[in-house]
């Protein structure tokens, strides 16, 4: 009767030492207060960066602890990454801890990391990843434990990559297209974007508020515009149909430009650039000589520069070229500076004109800028026409004399003279005779 008992507590005892040593596994220390025993438990640290970048890298750390009472041996943690994470070929999923002796927690716990990668193709948002503990070499493993990881955009970067518009410069009052490129320079995608031209701005003054209104206005009725996604590395043109007003002034203007977004977690993300617009045309000189018909001989001609351009002319500076039959009698450089959009200023040179050409060419350079600071170097060649006296007369150009005329002139006025001079001699004579 004595063995039956003994054998029956004997029996018992195993049971509920098996029962405890199963225990422990499964069973956190909390919930096992009585037993004297360990348990081990990985914490979650942190991860770098946060959020985890599609493409990139990412370092996760936990900090192994053990709770319990008694030392812990042979400890061993493998983490089981799932998609989008991996580790590198040759890199371990195992980390050997050792011993982790009881009541090693805080400060004093083990920390174990690994350097996953994140696939390019990973979802945006909490991504899973296991950890499991063994405490026999691996013969025997703790249900794993699932822990997230945050994937996303660590930066949404959407960058103004080029402005164009066309025609270039903008002329005042016509109409133009202005092509805005975006480019995600993000690792994920970016979707709801809108991207708006300021085109009134609101002044804050001291006592007041006050508008100051841009000369652009969209010929579709809308400044802004919206892309529904852009993904990694890709880039849209935003266009937008612009015209300026018909007296707007030729210049450089800066256009406020807001750019809102979203990435693929919901954050919202407002950006303000600056864009140019410039406006202008090209600067159109007519040149014209006044006069165009002159006599041979010295003259002075007027080269007359018109602006029939949409942009005002400055800095011109002008020099007349010498050639056949054409001498500047005075300096051949004038500096006019500037001539305004619809108007006209006057070099003036002094030439001499000696040819038997009827027709003879005046050889123009100049030089001026925009009123966006381009520069410009042009020749023209302009024509005078070549008059005698005779035809000086039929066309009523004053002024002119040719020079046998001339010569005749004086021969007659010295004949004059000397008949003149015989008549009176020859009075005096008579008069003299009478006398005697």
């Amino acid at each position: 009767m004595k063995k039956e008992i003994i054998t029956g507590i004997l029996a018992l005892m195993i049971v509920f030492s098996a029962c405890s040593t199963s225990a422990y596994v499964h069973i956190e220390a909390r919930d096992r207060d009585t037993f004297d025993m360990y348990a081990v438990e990985g914490y979650f640290v942190n991860q770098q960066p946060d959020p985890a970048e599609p493409g990139r890298y990412v370092e996760v750390k936990w900090k192994i602890e053990n709770t319990g009472t008694e030392m812990a041996e042979n400890v061993i943690v493998e983490l089981i990454p799932k998609f989008p994470f991996s580790l590198d070929p040759g890199e371990s999923a195992l980390r050997r801890i050792g011993s982790v002796w009881g009541r090693q927690i805080g400060d004093r716990g083990v920390v174990v990391s690994y350097r996953l990668r994140v696939d390019e193709n990973a979802v945006m948002g909490d991504n899973e990843v296991e950890l499991r503990y063994s405490f026999d070499e691996g013969k025997t493993w703790i249900s794993p434990r699932r822990y997230l990881i945050r994937v996303g955009m660590h930066d949404a970067i959407l960058n103004v990559n080029n402005v164009a518009y066309s025609p270039s410069p903008m002329p005042p009052g016509e109409k133009g297209v202005l092509n805005i490129e975006l480019e995600n320079f993000a690792s994920s995608p970016i979707k709801d974007v809108r991207v708006k031209l300021e085109l009134i701005t609101v002044l804050q003054g001291a006592a007041s508020v006050s508008y100051e209104e841009l000369p652009f206005f969209p010929l579709d009725g809308s400044s802004q515009k919206a892309v529904r996604n852009i993904m990694p590395g890709e880039k849209k043109i935003v266009s937008f149909s612009l015209a300026s007003g018909q007296d707007t002034s030729a210049g450089i203007y800066k256009v406020p430009l807001t750019i809102e977004y979203t990435d693929y977690l919901g954050n919202s993300y407002s950006r303000n650039e600056i864009i140019s617009i410039i406006v202008g045309g090209e600067p159109v000189l007519e040149l014209i000589a006044e006069p165009s018909k002159v006599c041979s001989g010295a003259v002075t001609i007027g080269i007359n520069f018109m602006n029939k351009g949409t942009t005002d002319v400055r800095f011109l500076d002008v020099r007349l070229k010498e050639s056949d039959g054409i001498k500047i009698v005075s300096s051949d450089n004038v500096y006019i500076g500037h001539v305004y959009s619809d108007d006209y200023e006057i070099a003036d040179f002094r030439i001499f004109v000696e040819s038997d050409e009827k027709r003879v060419p005046l050889t123009v350079e100049y030089s001026y800028m925009d009123a966006n600071n381009r520069r410009y170097e042009e020749e023209k060649i302009i024509y005078l026409d070549v008059y005698d006296a005779k035809e000086a007369a039929r066309y009523g150009i004053a002024g002119c004399r040719s020079g046998s005329g001339g010569t005749w002139t004086v021969v007659v006025i010295i004949a004059l003279g000397l008949a003149v001079y015989y008549l009176w001699k020859r009075k005096k004579a008579k008069e003299k005779h009478h006398h005697h």
